[in-house]
């Protein structure tokens, strides 16, 4: 359920994968990884924080 909740606001704050990528400090193939098999509960909060980071940089509203 987290990873749905994840592509969720990623598809709410129209980021790119690469971005997200980027802000968590990892390449971009290793996020799409990532997203395969469900997120622990800490990275879950990780991506999260990196999306909102992310949209507040960029005036989006989550």
């Amino acid at each position: 359920m987290q990873n749905l909740k994840i592509r969720e606001l990623i598809e709410k704050s129209r980021l790119k994968h690469y971005e997200i990528a980027e802000e968590l400090g990892i390449n971009e193939t290793s996020f799409s990884r990532l997203l395969r098999k469900e997120l622990s509960e800490n990275k879950f909060i990780e991506v999260s924080n990196a999306i909102k980071s992310l949209t507040s940089k960029i005036g989006v509203e989550v």
